[in-house]
């Protein structure tokens, strides 16, 4: 997976985390694509791949090569064993391995034989809880793992306030993960003594509930990912002073008082370019959306989910948000994924003939939507969309010829799925 594969390198020193990470990913993945290294696992409904698979010859050299160096062992499996590049990995059962007795673990304390790993990562290991007795000495770590990485889905259970403890010595680390980890309820404050951390990876803690309030204290914090955080009830105000923040990914928009952080606060982040966000509240449609995000100055993604599908309906009380008439989307805006939005109609802001510099449009799973616009335009639009998503839209009904001529004319990717009321597809 990319992401992942970002992250870690990041995280090691690998890819420079100045710039865009995400572009130096591509080109690294494209010359071992180049090289038949690797081959991109194709995927008609994405413009460019996201995931990769070895070659055989390759993964059986890798496997070599990594026996050799000591992080696999005489089976050609992940050992939880200190390889020569000061990387552990910790595999199923390491928590019953020798090397995991706390008289083992107390002499490598003693003999500093762990002052120089730079990476843990957690291959397959439940209950990695053991590796907390080594915490406080990882004065050179660099990435710690402990996470899930995979993609089927694998519980991780650890204890939360032993994690926590002694997190603050790792004063080198840059990558952070703690991806599944079911335990988790609450960030405490030793996490944000990291301050050379980059990249803090939350995602799928579906009970974490809390981040703490010194989170402004990660200074050097670029990433912060809590996609699937399903049960956070408390973002802090001080969030939005991450002044090198660039990227969000699991906001949630909510009524509950304990949401300090606005969605109107994070403009204050100025190189913020992508934003996730979950909307669990009703009365939050696409004007309201508008008005939330107006003052973003650097932002190049946005992906909006509505949780509660309560419709937009005309019966419904007028409600003050201030005049949007003249507001738009951020100049700088070119991604765009709106899911599930309340609204019977789209916004004028969203009409077609509107979006200048947008250049990829997702709309999708909405039941009301019917038309793109009050009227059929009578010239080709001056919209820059190219790459075009329409998914689950049951009421929409559009002509190919219309789409293609008059609503987007520079399109180049396409993709329709359950929208009966498109006709003449080609």
């Amino acid at each position: 997976n990319r992401t992942m594969l970002m992250y870690w390198w990041i995280g090691e020193g690998v890819l420079p985390d100045k710039g865009k990470p995400e572009d130096a990913v591509k080109e690294v993945l494209a010359e071992f694509t180049k090289l038949n290294l690797i081959e991109p696992i194709e995927n008609n409904r994405k413009v460019e791949p996201t995931s990769y698979r070895m070659l055989l010859f390759v993964h059986s050299s890798v496997l070599l090569i990594s026996k050799e160096m000591g992080l696999f062992d005489k089976d050609q499996k992940p050992a939880m064993k200190q390889s020569d590049l000061n990387k552990v990995c910790l595999v199923e059962g390491s928590s019953s391995l020798p090397e995991a007795r706390p008289y083992r673990m107390a002499l490598a304390v003693a003999y500093d034989y762990i002052a120089d790993i730079e990476t843990v990562f957690n291959v397959s290991e439940r209950f990695p809880d053991f590796i907390f007795n080594w915490f406080s000495r990882m004065k050179e770590l660099k990435v710690l793992y402990l996470g899930t990485w995979e993609r089927t889905e694998r519980e991780i259970e650890v204890d939360s306030y032993g994690l926590m403890n002694d997190l603050s010595s790792m004063t080198k680390l840059r990558f952070l993960s703690f991806q599944g980890i079911s335990t988790i309820r609450s960030i405490s404050g030793f996490a944000c003594k990291l301050p050379r951390l980059i990249i803090l990876d939350l995602r799928g803690c579906y009970n974490l509930e809390q981040l703490p309030d010194d989170i402004h204290n990660l200074k050097n914090l670029v990433y912060l990912d809590l996609t699937g955080c399903n049960a956070l009830e408390g973002i802090p105000m001080r969030l939005s002073w991450l002044d090198n923040l660039e990227v969000l990914k699991g906001f949630v928009v909510t009524s509950e008082r304990e949401i300090a952080c606005k969605l109107s606060h994070l403009k204050r982040l100025p190189k913020l370019r992508r934003l996730c966000v979950t909307v669990d509240r009703t009365n939050f449609g696409l004007e309201d959306l508008l008005k939330a995000i107006d003052g973003f100055r650097s932002l190049e993604k946005l992906k909006v989910l509505w949780t509660t599908v309560t419709s937009l309906s005309k019966k419904q009380p007028k409600r003050l948000i201030g005049p949007t008439s003249n507001l738009s989307l951020p100049p700088t805006l070119r991604k765009l994924y709106l899911l599930r939005f309340p609204d019977r109609k789209l916004p004028n802001w969203l009409h077609p003939q509107n979006l200048c510099y947008l250049e990829n449009l997702h709309l999708g799973s909405s039941r009301q939507l019917k038309v793109f616009s009050d009227s059929l335009p009578e010239m080709p639009s001056e919209c820059n969309v190219k790459v075009l998503r329409l998914t689950c839209l049951r009421s929409l009904k559009v002509d190919w010829l219309e789409l293609k001529e008059l609503y987007f004319p520079q399109l180049r990717f396409l993709e329709v799925y359950e929208c009966p009321g498109f006709s003449f597809s080609p």
